[in-house]
């Protein structure tokens, strides 16, 4: 006997693919064990999935979600270095210096982790150039410690201060200069940086 159906098969399936490969990975398994650890939006940027991050934003996921160490999603992707979901996060409206729960800035992690594209889209989104951390440090500190001459360079061009001091009244070329990075401390010195 031959059975038929009236409906036509989904088209539009492999759009909800990831949608259901979430609902299998994350909500079922927590919801049945009571002990869900990770929300859909920061487990779809861990993974780099940007059509997810796309479909549960455009479904009403809030762009500020945190993770369960406090990190919002726009901090995950920074963490993660998913430049792509950077990009979508910043597109639909992700605060651009919003601290983890340590005190930094997706500017300050992308600084630290030499993400040059991502520290130029959160600059081009309005990042604080000259943003503190806890301890006083700017971006342009912590690359010219880890003596990223590229990304001092970016800093540099886009306007970081040069003289801002840390808590110890420790300055980008002081560091640059303590820590051997004569490369940084010559950039340094070259865009005006004063003993």
């Amino acid at each position: 006997m031959k059975v038929s159906t009236p409906h036509k098969p989904l088209t539009g399936m492999r759009v909800y693919a990831p949608i259901i490969g979430l609902l299998v990975v994350w909500i079922i398994p927590g919801v049945v064990s009571g002990q869900a650890t990770e929300n859909p939006l920061i487990l779809a940027i861990h993974r780099g999935d940007v059509a997810t991050v796309k479909v549960l934003l455009n479904n009403g996921v809030d762009v500020e979600t945190r993770d369960v160490l406090g990190n919002t999603a726009l901090i995950s992707a920074v963490d993660s270095a998913r430049v792509k979901c950077v990009r979508v996060l910043l597109a639909y409206g992700a605060q651009v210096d919003t601290r983890n729960i340590s005190g930094y800035t997706p500017l300050h992690i992308s600084a630290i982790k030499h993400q040059p594209e991502i520290v130029g889209h959160l600059l081009d989104h309005g990042a604080e150039i000259d943003a503190r951390d806890p301890y006083g440090w700017t971006a342009l500190m912590n690359a010219a410690y880890l003596g990223d001459e590229e990304i001092v360079r970016i800093l540099l061009d886009e306007g970081a201060d040069v003289n801002a001091r840390n808590y110890l009244g420790r300055a980008a070329l002081h560091i640059s200069e303590s820590t051997g990075k004569t490369a940084i401390t010559r950039l340094l010195r070259k865009a005006g940086a004063s003993e």
